[in-house]
């Protein structure tokens, strides 16, 4: 698991994160302020392993608090997207990364099956 640390308080950011299988991940986040909430978009070009692998893409996600973001594509996906907040609320202002008060992590594919295992009780 690795945290995401380089956010900061702009209302739109986006960073790209190295995979342990070499492939880029891009992740967009979007702070809507008429609601008061963060929304994520995500963009993988698939295994660096298969370079003509069709690419995957979620768009308007909403932030939570949550284990893993992404487990609705956990057979689909290597990875998963982690959240964290230090006072167990959901990503709600814009300075929540800055701030640390929210963090955001990357889970490999074995942090995804421990998530999975430990808090789900489905299969490791």
């Amino acid at each position: 698991m690795v945290k995401i640390d380089n956010l900061g308080s702009d209302a739109s950011q986006l960073t790209s994160i190295i995979l342990d299988d070499g492939s880029v991940l891009t992740v967009t986040l979007i702070f809507r302020a008429a609601i008061l909430r963060w929304c994520m978009d995500i963009a993988w070009p698939g295994p660096a392993a298969a370079p003509f692998a069709s690419p995957f893409q979620i768009f308007g996600i909403n932030l939570c608090v949550s284990p893993n973001i992404l487990r609705p594509w956990r057979d689909v996906l290597p990875f998963g997207i982690g959240c964290t907040a230090k006072d167990g609320v959901d990503p709600v202002d814009v300075t929540d990364f800055d701030q640390d008060r929210v963090q955001l992590y990357v889970l490999n594919e074995s942090d995804v099956s421990e998530v999975e295992r430990a808090i789900y009780g489905g299969p490791s």
